[in-house]
């Protein structure tokens, strides 16, 4: 390869002007942080050496003793104890998948679990699930790490003394006997699980005087009030994004959020995917106060407060019904109305779950004016129990045991001292309750307040079910007995039934009615499926009032908004260091929460990144740090829940990581993040705050600018993404090809047309749509399951140490203010044919197969880092420490994939196209003796992807999906300037504007 300089790449000028993208602001400004940042491959290398004299000696010395253990690790001494029987059906080394079921605040999702020798392990959607249709989303991919989790509760305690299973059982007994069920109340989560509505139902059947209670911080009431407001009748909307040719969303993150947002991924992508579909791309235009995958992904974009946005509900909804457009936003409004109407029984109108009821009653009325329920949606019986907004339901229970009415409580899971409105009121009034017990998976806040503390198995161990998005019943197997001596929430209400019978038994009785004469077979079916037929939730026949009234909701000059944090959720996922860890979809922040605001109003407040702020909202208050989100609405300030915890484990109340020492100005405690409950009321939108800078910094880790790909002046940075309209790129198809970088006519380099390993039968490739991408890092988190990654804590990814081996890249363009575009690029490695990494290597630890895989030896790599500073793409992680040894936690251990090497210290380690799939379908398709197909093979970020932006296969293979849209006339490669020749290409982003709002502006193609 000739050798790159500085010269060549000034060299290389743009075909044509092209519009700037940018990581963050001191990225746009080209700041020397950035570019220091950036040049030094391995920043704050200088601390390393920031110790004294005698502590470098022994480090010294140290190094020396280990210089010929590099890539190894020590392992603990273990008894191996072979089968006695091997079981049936089970070979060593052979996974096998079962079908089971992941539920999120009550809703199931179909799931595929890997199992290994009766120990599960990797998680992946189930293709035959209608909520999951084979992807997944981070959550599912990190809740493995729950059941693994150390800190799990492992025994029944009583008072916080040891206690056991039997003394609870005799005690629920006496307490029936004494007092059968009167001022008994039971608090659960949202609940779908027809099994567990069953016996609650009956319970109370049996003893009149027991009153259920549903409550989570975040859940589906609004939208239901709405609907029945809108029809009259009790009803939750379904729909189908696949039939949308236009989407109209109004603070409505559907891509990320809520009981279908996985297929809803799916179904948008699928009408957007120009490398696949012969139908037209489908356009959307999002109304929003905050940046989300959704928001972001839109082709029309207009950020304003939350009062604002329901506002322009009710003004599309006026210009339907026939009359003029006026106001701020009256110019697109008519152009929305105009292409709605267009596309009559082919758009879809959604609201976002924390928008009021009146909003919701809007929206439904908009959808059925147009024609669509019926068509891109229909409205179904309710799937959640009871008719009870769940706020009111625990507002009432928070004040019967204030006054003494409440003398037993049983909460199964759900952790309401931490997310109920007014939280410490609501621990205050727990403790006037005689008798309290607590099913949980984590000595978490509420556990701790209560008498009995009970172990829950986690979802993998346990027996269960619940009802998806569209009331499909979902069974949930275990794939092993439980780790400790736990029990389910159906168990344990069997206790209360005067039972004590299994899981499988309880689930059983369920079904028995739906069994049928062939029972075993059919149940046998159901489980390898995971899906009950006959469930599904009955469509309704219904018909808007047409009487829906405008919100009276205040708004103020800064509106604040209560939302689900996009990792740790309401903090249910507080302790998965997997999730701490994965940077945030829009502020890739990490291990922490922060107060979010746009560029503009922190601007006007005189505050700058990670300056500590006191947010008043209705008289109380709460302190963080702040952070600017480009692309949010001004006057808007976003607050996320989960953080802030002094219970859960030891990564929940930050015990394991390394805090500044600004506390003071934040909380008494060292915890991760800072706490939001004291002004949390119940509703997302809280209300008119203030704003107040206090002084002091608290330093948040944002990987935006992590592993930033040559920044420099617009005139010499490459290409990195590119994107145009959909018009222009029906008027000219070689749009991006015209905007590759010329070269000089001076300079000599490899043809970009000779392909290495030509003859070959596998040419593995890699590409990925830009226009298909929503930034929801649901691949990151499929490969850390996948590869072994471990975590490296918040101190370690301050300095850019994070060792995840694909990332996904923001950029935007215009100013920070006002961005008009946004990218996500997602990066792996690139594989290059003529990859920079391998010549500078001493030892030969990274080498070139003859099916163009980039390959690592991990025990040759003596850690020299030569390739990493070599790599232009940034994608080789180094493991500065022994991340990946676990041997103090060993519960953690068995975490690990036993296909894939755990690396040690001193390793370089990056993607590798998941090879171990690879040979996987090599063994079978030589058993078979047959070739690989050239889809057959599916890495983890493309299996977990939502959209389907990641495709993978052989290059060898014309018919294959990766041959196809490398050939496609929007695919490019990636800094192709330099002649590395990657594997892994892209697809540029094709934005469908809409011309009566956006004209087209032909110079603006290519992005930097």
């Amino acid at each position: 390869m000739p050798k790159r300089d500085q010269s060549n790449i000034e060299g290389i000028e743009s075909s044509a002007k092209s519009k700037a993208y940018w990581r963050n602001a001191e990225h746009e400004k080209g700041s020397d942080a950035t570019k220091n940042w950036t040049e030094d491959e391995f920043p704050h290398r200088g601390s390393l050496l920031d110790i004294d004299r005698r502590d470098f000696v022994k480090l010294l010395g140290a190094s020396t003793i280990m210089a010929g253990l590099v890539g190894c690790r020590s392992l603990p001494t273990e008894r191996i104890v072979s089968y006695s029987k091997q079981p049936e059906g089970q070979v060593p080394g052979i996974s096998q998948f079962y079908a089971s079921c992941f539920t999120m605040g009550g809703y199931a999702y179909g799931i595929l679990v890997e199992s290994r020798e009766g120990r599960p392990g990797k998680i992946e959607g189930s293709p035959i699930h209608p909520a999951t249709l084979g992807s997944s989303n981070h959550w599912m991919q990190a809740s493995l790490y729950d059941m693994y989790d150390p800190d799990r509760t492992k025994a029944v305690f009583k008072q916080n003394t040891p206690n056991s299973w039997d003394e609870f059982m005799h005690d629920v007994r006496k307490k029936l006997d004494r007092n059968p069920g009167e001022s008994l109340r039971i608090l659960t989560g949202t609940v779908t699980s027809p099994t567990l509505i069953r016996q609650i139902t009956r319970l109370i059947e049996l003893h009149p005087g027991v009153r259920w209670h549903q409550y989570e911080p975040f859940n589906d009431d609004n939208s239901m009030a709405g609907a029945n407001q809108a029809f009259g009748v009790t009803c939750q909307p379904v729909y189908d994004f696949a039939k949308a040719n236009v989407v109209v969303s109004f603070d409505s993150d559907f891509l990320f959020s809520g009981p279908a947002h996985v297929r809803h991924a799916q179904e948008f992508s699928a009408k957007r995917n120009l490398a696949s579909t012969e139908s037209s791309m489908s356009r959307h235009y999002a109304f929003y106060s905050n940046a989300t995958p959704s928001s972001l992904s839109a082709d029309h974009r207009w950020p304003m407060q939350p009062s604002k946005v329901g506002n322009v509900a009710f003004a599309i909804l006026d210009v339907i019904k026939g009359n003029p457009a006026s106001g701020e936003h009256a110019k697109e409004i008519a152009a929305i109305v105009a292409d709605l109407q267009a596309n009559r029984g082919k758009s879809i109108v959604v609201a976002g779950e924390q928008m009021p009821a009146e909003f919701h009653a809007a929206v439904f009325a908009i959808n059925q004016a147009l024609g669509n329920i019926g068509q891109t949606m229909r409205m179904v019986e309710r799937i959640t129990a009871g008719d009870e907004s769940q706020r009111t339901s625990i507002t009432s229970l928070a004040t019967d045991m204030m006054t003494g009415k409440v003398k037993s409580l049983l909460i199964l899971g759900t952790n309401v001292c931490l997310t109920a409105p007014n939280s410490t009121n609501f621990k205050e009034a727990l403790k006037k309750v005689d008798w309290t017990a607590y099913l949980g998976t984590h000595m978490d806040d509420t556990m701790r307040s209560c008498s009995w503390q009970l172990p829950e198995s986690h979802s993998l161990e346990s027996w269960g079910d619940a009802r998806a998005f569209d009331g499909t019943a979902t069974l949930q197997q275990p794939l092993i007995r439980p780790l400790y001596d736990s029990r389910s929430s159906i168990e344990v209400v069997d206790l209360f039934l005067r039972n004590s019978r299994s899981g499988r038994e309880l689930l059983q009785e369920t079904y028995a009615s739906s069994l049928g004469t062939n029972g075993e077979k059919a149940w046998d079916q159901w489980l390898h499926d995971g899906i009950v037929p006959g469930f599904e939730s009955k469509t309704l026949a219904v018909t808007a009032s047409g009487i829906v009234a405008e919100s009276t909701s205040m708004a103020g000059d800064i509106e604040a908004v209560i939302l689900p944090d996009p990792n740790v959720f309401d903090g249910r996922f507080s302790n998965n260091a997997w999730l701490q860890e994965l940077p945030k979809p829009i502020s890739q922040l990490a291990w922490d929460n922060a107060v979010h605001v746009s560029p503009a109003t922190a601007k006007t407040l005189g505050v700058a990144d990670e300056e500590l702020v006191e947010v008043t909202v209705g008289g109380k208050s709460v302190r963080g740090p702040i952070f600017g989100i480009p692309g949010m609405a001004d006057g808007t300030v976003v607050l996320h829940m989960g953080y802030g915890r002094t219970e859960g484990g030891t990564i929940a109340s930050g015990t394991s990581a390394s805090m500044p020492d600004v506390r003071n100005k934040m909380a008494d405690v060292a915890t991760l993040g800072f706490d939001v409950s004291p002004v949390w009321n119940g509703e997302s939108l809280a209300g008119p705050a203030q704003i107040t800078k206090i002084g002091g910094k608290y330093g948040l880790v944002s990987t935006q600018i992590h592993h930033l790909m040559m920044p420099g002046d617009e005139e010499k940075t490459p290409l990195i993404v590119r994107s145009g309209t959909l018009e222009e790129f029906h008027s000219n198809p070689s749009l991006v090809a015209e905007h590759e970088h010329k070269f000089p006519d001076d300079q000599t380099f490899y043809s970009f047309t000779d392909e290495e390993g030509e003859g070959q039968p596998y040419k593995w490739g890699m590409s990925i749509d830009l226009s298909l991408c929503i930034g929801c890092n649901a691949c990151t988190i499929a490969c850390q399951a996948e590869n072994n990654i471990p975590t490296v804590g918040k101190e370690q990814m301050s300095r850019g140490r994070e060792l995840h081996w694909i990332r996904v890249d923001r950029y935007s363009s215009g100013n920070q203010e006002n961005p008009d575009d946004f990218v996500f690029q997602p990066v792996p490695c690139m594989h290059c044919e003529n990859a920079p990494c391998e010549p500078v290597c001493p030892v030969a630890a990274t080498t070139h197969s003859k099916e163009g895989l980039n390959q690592m030896v991990y025990n040759r790599c003596v850690g020299t880092r030569y390739c990493s500073n070599n790599c232009p793409y940034k994608v080789r992680r180094f493991n500065f420490l022994n991340f990946g040894d676990k041997v103090d936690k060993p519960s953690l251990i068995l975490l690990n994939n036993p296909d894939v090497t755990v690396r040690g210290r001193g390793v370089m380690e990056k993607c590798t196209y998941c090879v171990q799939r690879i040979n996987k379908a090599r063994i079978d398709a030589k058993k078979e003796d047959r070739t690989i197909g050239g889809d057959e093979v599916v890495t983890a970020c493309q299996a977990a992807c939502p959209s389907k932006a990641i495709v993978f296969g052989n290059l060898a293979d014309p018919k294959s999906q990766v041959s196809k849209q490398h050939k496609n006339s929007r695919n490019y490669m990636l800094l192709k300037e330099l002649n590395t020749r990657p594997r892994t290409t892209y697809l540029g982003k094709v934005r469908n504007v809409n011309p009566v709002i956006t004209p087209t502006k032909t110079e603006e193609h290519g992005s930097h």
